[in-house]
């Protein structure tokens, strides 16, 4: 088995929640034990602007005193998020998607900004089928997730190295003006 460490950015991906709980092998940690607080966090506000720096770690997320754990994983582990508030759970429509990034060596992943062309993503939810309404989202069905939990499973051939791990959500509802997705 190959193990990592792990730093999670339950970050972007705030359209009217958040994922401030990291889930590894059916164990919830604490709120933003393993999962990067910023400065915004539980205010349930979006990210717009796709040009900011705040697209990776939300708000202030690569700027605050970050004081992150980090925790060892394998590669084929299950992992999740908590939702937040969990009586909402994900409800817009958009794509799911988690990304991982490997930390330059030497760089202590817990405080590594996640700077420069290095995520990869390793999941995504997107639509399952179309209706008269518009794409059907499997989250909302409860095919990917729960309503307030967000599984996945890291690749089984995933290199033994220091990765950031982040969860993004793209609410669409509002897509179809400039600066109208959510993140």
């Amino acid at each position: 088995m190959k193990s990592f460490f792990l730093a999670a950015l339950a970050s972007v991906a705030s359209a009217h929640y958040v994922f401030p709980a990291l889930i590894h092998n059916g164990v919830t940690t604490p709120d933003w034990t393993n999962v990067r607080q910023f400065t915004t966090y539980y205010t349930y506000g979006p990210v717009i602007d796709v040009t900011s720096l705040d697209i990776r770690c939300n708000v202030g997320g690569t700027t605050t005193d970050i004081g992150t754990n980090t925790t060892t994983v394998n590669a084929g582990d299950t992992l999740g998020f908590t939702v937040e508030p969990p009586s909402s759970g994900l409800y817009h429509p958009g794509p799911l998607i988690i990304y991982m990034a490997e930390a330059p060596s030497g760089t202590n992943i817990a405080t590594w900004d996640g700077s420069g062309s290095v995520w990869f993503k390793i999941f995504e939810a997107g639509p399952t089928s179309f209706n008269s309404s518009g794409p059907v989202w499997p989250y909302q069905t409860g095919e990917v997730t729960g309503v307030d939990k967000v599984y996945f499973t890291l690749p089984k051939a995933l290199p033994t190295a220091n990765y950031l791990l982040r969860i993004e959500h793209i609410a669409v509802h509002n897509a179809a003006t400039v600066n109208g997705a959510q993140l």
